[in-house]
């Protein structure tokens, strides 16, 4: 009895076993359209070689689409909870130019049930770094200070922000920050002119390290300052104490301090936070945005750049006022490649733009605080990237068209401002 009881329990196992599996077919399956939204503030989208993976969440079970256009008609697939991530090429115009480039596209939790389902999504304008530490944008300048209650000047507060604008942590090590030795008010003419291969520089600073030594997560930033205390507070330099400025920040949270040692009245170090190394001159931001902002790599060593003579600029320069012509010179700074630049802030002053501080390809559009030279309502203003569009998970895409004029909102409240 035992044994036949035995057998009838296998059979009926296996009985189950072959019902499974010979009714595998009846699964329940939905056939998924895809449609895609336009991103935010692109107009004439044009979406081709779109690459979808359509995954079942619970299963893992994968299934790909492939195609051109705005709406996509998917293989069918069982029911279930996919996970939608893809990519395409993109044609699109902004800001009246028309642009190449990449969208991506993520959507978590899309429930397939029923004969037929569309699912709608929006994708993002993926932009595609190449080369070391590009993808780090410029996402602010804080250049103009501030005036305290009184009206007066207020120094050592100028910043620098740093976007990691990719979706990999990115190190600011080596990066290397300049300021145009080109004014773009002075209408000078320059022997040699070297904008179309090289930009002339005042001072350099750069971020020291061990290559992975400053970690910037992305969506987030790197902050930079002349001075990194809470410029609010009174506090003791050099045995002086200095009052502290209402109008200005708390900038104990920089990440680091550039100094220059060789002015008088230097700002307060914060010892408890890094400085960058000063490479050449003394790194100084125009207040008036006169001078512009460079951001990149040196090609070569900080050795081997301050002895290479293919990185001095020597040159003259002549004017012409009131009928006379002025030349001075030869004079000596340095000059860094264009093909070294990851980014660039062209500021001036409306109505003072009257001279390129270097080519077109770099930046070929100015913004600016202050509305006319000398304007002290440009105290505590700020020039401040916009940002695009947002991913899915909830990090910003910022701006970046190399065109300042349309990247940043001028004229703004500075983001330390609280």
């Amino acid at each position: 009895m035992k044994v036949k009881l035995v057998t009838l329990i296998l059979i009926a196992v296996c009985s189950i076993g072959f019902y499974s599996c010979d009714n595998s077919d009846d699964v329940r399956k939905t056939e998924v359209t895809l449609t895609f939204n336009d991103p935010a503030d692109l107009q004439s989208v044009t979406m081709t070689n779109w690459k979808v993976t359509l995954q079942e969440r619970n299963t893992g079970s994968e299934y790909k689409v492939t195609g051109d256009g705005k709406t996509l008609l998917a293989t069918t697939v069982p029911e279930g909870d996919y996970k939608i991530t893809g990519e395409c090429d993109v044609t699109y115009t902004l800001d009246g130019n028309t642009q190449k480039g990449n969208l991506r596209v993520t959507g978590n939790s899309n429930v397939a049930t029923g004969a037929a389902i569309t699912f709608t999504l929006t994708p993002y304008l993926y932009i595609d770094y190449e080369g070391e530490g590009s993808g780090f944008l410029i996402q602010e300048v804080f250049y103009t200070g501030t005036a305290t209650p009184e009206g007066k000047q207020y120094s050592g507060d100028k910043y620098i922000k740093i976007y990691n604008n990719t979706d990999e942590i990115l190190y600011a090590d080596g990066l290397f920050f300049a300021t145009t030795m080109l004014n773009s008010s002075i209408a000078y003419t320059y022997t040699p002119d070297v904008i179309s291969t090289h930009v002339p520089v005042d001072g350099i600073m750069i971020i020291p390290g061990n290559g992975k030594q400053y970690p910037v997560e992305p969506g987030t930033y790197f902050l930079l300052t002349e001075s990194a205390v809470n410029h609010k507070q009174d506090r003791t330099v050099d045995g002086e104490t200095v009052t502290g400025n209402a109008n200005s920040f708390d900038l104990t949270t920089a990440n680091m301090e550039w100094r220059n040692e060789e002015l008088v009245n230097q700002p307060a170090d914060n010892p408890n936070v890094p400085n960058a190394t000063a490479l050449v001159g003394n790194f100084l931001l125009h207040n008036s945005g006169l001078t512009s902002l460079i951001m990149g790599k040196l090609p070569v060593t900080q050795s081997e750049f301050l002895a290479n003579k293919d990185y001095e600029y020597e040159y003259t320069w002549k004017t012409v006022i009131n009928g006379t012509q002025y030349e001075r010179g030869p004079f000596l700074d340095y000059k860094v490649p264009n093909e070294c630049i990851i980014d660039a802030v062209y500021t001036s002053v409306e109505g003072k733009a009257i001279r390129p501080v270097f080519s077109s390809s770099i930046d070929m559009g100015w913004t600016y605080c202050g509305t006319y030279f000398g304007d002290k309502e440009r105290y505590g203003k700020s020039v401040i990237r916009k940002v695009l569009t947002t991913t899915p998970d909830g990090r910003n895409m910022l701006k970046d068209t190399n065109n300042s004029a349309v990247d940043f909102t001028p004229n703004t409240t500075p983001s330390m401002t609280k």
